[in-house]
């Protein structure tokens, strides 16, 4: 039996990160940035794009890394609504993951940090390194914003494998 291909996503109110893949082979990783202020329009074109990649890939569930509740703003509670929503009526299950979640599994040092998260993934996807590079550069810290969704992809595959 396949792996079955998991879409991450990782909200943000300008950019998104995206990954698509099983707990051991990365399909796809992009962010995609989205720079107008927050509309119905611009959550509208978030779940359309996400809604090309659910069926370009046969998604079988999508996994989000989300701000934790109290940090959230009103675009991000929005959004998210819209994507529960989308998998719903796709029949896709959801979930939503905190930072520290994420961190908490792949991290094991008492020191977390969104680098070592992106290092822990280059450790499962060695693919990633040229953006892991950029990121511990300096020079393009929006990539994050894929390793998280890289992360909750995973962490979404993993939970699939330890179901009975």
């Amino acid at each position: 039996m396949e792996d079955p291909v998991i879409l991450g996503v990782s909200l943000g109110t300008r950019r998104v990160g995206i990954a698509i893949g099983t707990k051991d082979i990365l399909l796809e990783r992009q962010v995609k940035g989205f720079d107008e202020r927050f509309s119905e329009k611009k959550m509208q074109r978030i779940c359309r794009s996400i809604e090309k990649l659910i069926a370009l890939y046969g998604i079988s569930g999508i996994a989000v890394k989300a701000p934790r509740a109290i940090s959230r703003s009103k675009a991000i509670n929005q959004t998210m609504a819209a994507l529960s929503m989308l998998a719903l009526s796709q029949r896709i299950p959801i979930v939503i993951y905190d930072l520290e979640a994420l961190e908490g599994r792949f991290i094991s040092t008492v020191a977390k940090n969104k680098t070592k998260l992106a290092c822990a993934m280059v450790q499962s996807y060695p693919e990633l390194m040229r953006f892991y590079s950029k990121i511990e550069s300096g020079k393009k810290t929006y990539y994050i914003k894929m390793f998280e969704a890289v992360a909750a992809m995973r962490l979404f595959s993993e939970s699939l494998g330890n179901l009975p």
